[in-house]
C-alpha cells in the first residue's frame, strides 16, 4: 500500500477517535472508501495540505464550542432553571469579554429576581394576614354590635307583651336599654372615627394647651367614678410643663382612652398614677405622659399589636371585659398626626404602663407625621 493510502486510512482512524465510526460499517469498508477518494497517485503534498486543513479546521470547531457555544448553551440551561422557578442557580463564568459580561450580568439579574420574588411573596402573605385579621375583627364587631342588639330588642318585647308591669321594672328596663343602646352607639363612633383618622378626613384645629390644666381637670373630672370603685388617682407633674401646640379635642380623647381603660381594669383600692415630664432627646424636647394602673398588665409579647386595629388580643388571655378595643389605634393615630408616639412601657410591678410623647415643637406640616424614636 502507498504512503498516500496509509496516510487516508490514518486520516480516517482520527476522525473516527474524534466522532466514531457509526457513519461506515468497519474500518475496512473506510479504508476502502478513502482508498478511492485518495487513490495512490494522488498527490502527497496535497494530502497532507488537506489534513492540515482538517486540524485547523477540526481545531477552530473546538475553539468555537468551547469559548462560545458552551457557555451560551449554560445560559440557556440556566435561563430554564429560573423559568422553571430555581432563582437560586448562578452562571460560574469568569471571562473579561462580552460572554462574561453578559454572565454577570444574567446573574444580577437572577440575584434581582430572587430578591423580588422573596420581597412579593412577604408582601403576599402580610397581604392575606390582614385579610384574615381584617375578618377576625369584623367578627367581633358584629359579635360586639349583635350583643347589645339582643339585649335591646329581648327588652323591649318584655316591655310590649308585659305593659302592666310596676314602674320599677319598666325603669329598670329602660335603664339596660339606655345602657346597650349607649354601648352600641359608642362602639360605631368609634369605628368612625379610626376611619376619618386614617383617611384624613378627621379635621385638627391646633393651638396653645396647657397640659399641666388638662392633666388636673381630667382627674377631676374622674375623680367620682374612681372613688366609686375604691380607685386612687393621682397626677404627677415634675415640673410646671410649657405650653404646647396641639389639638385639645384630639389630645382629650388620647386622656380619655387611657384614663378609662385604667379604671377599667384596676381592681378596687388600686391606684392610677398620670406623670408628666419635660424630656430632651438628640436636642428636641419632648412631654412624655404616662399612665399606670394597678391592673391585670399586658404581655409583652402583645405590646404591639394592641395598637392594631385588626389585631386585637384574646380577651381570655388579659382577663379582659370584652370589646374590640379600638381606643388604642385611635390614640396611636391622633398622636402621629402629632407627631408623636406611644408605646406600652415595661412594668415591673403588677399593672400597666402607657407612655406617649408629644414634640414641644410641632412643624408647621402636622399632616405628615414623622417618624419618631421611641
Amino acid at each position: 500500500m502507498k504512503i498516500e493510502h496509509k496516510v487516508s486510512v490514518a486520516l480516517f482512524g482520527l476522525m473516527s477517535a474524534l466522532y466514531g465510526s457509526s457513519a461506515c460499517a468497519s474500518s475496512r469498508q473506510a479504508a476502502l472508501f478513502f482508498s478511492r477518494l485518495f487513490p495512490p497517485t494522488f498527490p502527497l503534498k496535497v494530502l497532507g495540505f488537506g489534513f492540515l486543513l482538517l486540524l485547523a479546521v477540526l481545531a477552530v470547531v473546538f475553539y468555537v464550542r468551547f469559548r462560545f457555544i458552551n457557555p451560551i448553551t449554560a445560559l440557556r440551561r440556566h435561563a430554564e432553571e429560573i423559568t422553571a422557578g430555581d432563582y437560586s442557580t448562578r452562571l460560574q463564568i469568569r471571562r473579561r469579554d462580552e460572554i462574561g459580561r453578559l454572565a454577570e450580568a444574567f446573574n444580577r439579574m437572577a440575584d434581582a429576581m430572587a430578591k423580588r420574588t422573596d420581597e412579593l411573596k412577604r408582601i403576599n402573605q402580610k397581604l392575606k394576614d390582614q385579610d384574615t385579621q381584617k375578618t377576625r375583627f369584623l367578627d367581633i364587631v358584629a359579635h360586639d354590635l349583635r350583643t347589645p342588639l339582643t339585649s335591646i330588642k329581648a327588652y323591649s318585647e318584655l316591655l310590649l307583651r308585659y305593659p302592666h308591669e310596676s314602674p320599677e321594672t319598666q325603669q329598670e328596663f329602660l335603664e339596660i336599654i339606655q345602657k346597650e343602646s349607649d354601648r352600641m352607639a359608642a362602639l360605631i363612633s368609634d369605628y368612625l372615627d379610626l376611619t376619618k383618622l386614617e383617611n384624613g378626613s378627621l379635621p385638627y384645629h391646633f393651638q396653645e394647651v396647657d397640659l399641666n390644666e388638662m392633666i388636673r381637670e381630667f382627674v377631676r373630672i374622674n375623680q367620682a367614678e374612681c372613688q366609686l370603685k375604691g380607685i386612687e388617682i393621682v397626677p404627677m407633674i415634675d415640673e410646671p410643663l410649657p405650653p404646647l401646640r396641639a389639638d385639645p379635642d384630639r389630645l382629650s380623647q388620647v386622656f380619655t382612652n387611657l384614663i378609662h381603660n385604667a379604671i377599667r381594669y384596676s381592681p378596687p383600692k388600686g391606684k392610677i398614677i398620670i406623670a408628666a415630664s419635660l424630656e430632651e432627646q438628640n436636642g428636641t424636647k419632648w412631654i412624655e405622659i404616662s399612665v399606670t394602673d394597678e391592673g391585670p398588665g399586658i404581655p409583652e409579647e402583645y405590646h404591639e399589636i394592641i395598637f392594631d386595629k385588626f389585631l386585637q388580643i384574646d380577651a381570655a388571655k388579659l382577663t379582659t371585659k370584652g370589646g374590640v378595643g379600638l381606643g388604642l389605634p385611635i390614640s396611636k393615630e391622633i398622636l402621629r398626626r402629632h407627631q408623636g408616639s406611644i408605646w406600652v412601657a415595661r412594668n415591673t410591678s403588677q399593672g400597666a404602663c402607657f407612655r406617649f410623647r408629644l414634640p414641644l415643637n410641632i412643624s408647621s406640616s402636622t399632616g405628615s407625621p414623622t417618624n419618631l424614636p421611641v
